[in-house]
């Protein structure tokens, strides 16, 4: 899967696990390191205040899986425990911000490992975002009065902002004459 995504964007990231296994999967695991190039939002994982007692009992075959951030934030662990076979499964997910005046065309591929005592390291298939410029224009139309008699002349200003990443060109301003109006000079440029 491929992501579209700009500098300042934030990316949600979900880790879906199961086990279709026919025996249960003891001192389970998941860990994802968090994407190169972006910054960990802390707050967003989930499980982070859940303790292993908090998340053992599991309703049906659901997980809840307790969360720990290592120390540089480059990586998130979930100790799931016992995930039940033919089934057991459970969703957990994390939040990471693109950095301001991240280059267009970068790429952040990210990629989610399980492992228990019955199976070694399986690693998921990678999703991947890529930053695009950011294209943000402004149009503002001010008048110079907010009321105006019959005959009395009303001026308008029109500012346009490049708020984005890149230059725009070929910009055309189209504004259509207020009803009741007419046109009576336009400057020039």
């Amino acid at each position: 899967d491929v992501g579209i995504v700009t500098d300042e964007d934030e990316i949600k990231y979900l880790v879906d696990f199961s086990n279709t296994g026919n025996q249960d999967s003891t001192n389970t695991f998941v860990t994802v390191p968090v994407p190169t190039g972006t910054i960990l939002i802390p707050s967003s994982v989930t499980g982070i205040n859940a303790s292993r007692s908090a998340v053992s009992a599991s309703v049906g075959k659901v997980r809840r899986a307790a969360a720990t951030i290592n120390p540089t934030n480059t990586e998130i662990t979930w100790n799931v425990g016992l995930l039940a076979q033919q089934g057991g499964n459970g969703k957990e997910g994390f939040q990471v911000q693109i950095p301001d005046g991240t280059p267009e065309g970068t790429v952040i591929p990210a990629q989610a490992a399980i492992q228990s005592d019955q199976v070694p390291q399986v690693v998921a298939k990678a999703v991947t975002s890529i930053v695009i410029a950011k294209v943000e224009l402004n149009l503002e139309q001010t008048p110079n009065k907010t009321t105006a008699s019959f005959g009395e002349k009303l001026t308008f200003t029109v500012d346009v902002d490049n708020g984005g990443d890149v230059d725009l060109t070929g910009i055309v301003v189209r504004i259509p004459i207020p009803s009741g109006t007419a046109l009576v000079t336009l400057p020039a440029g």
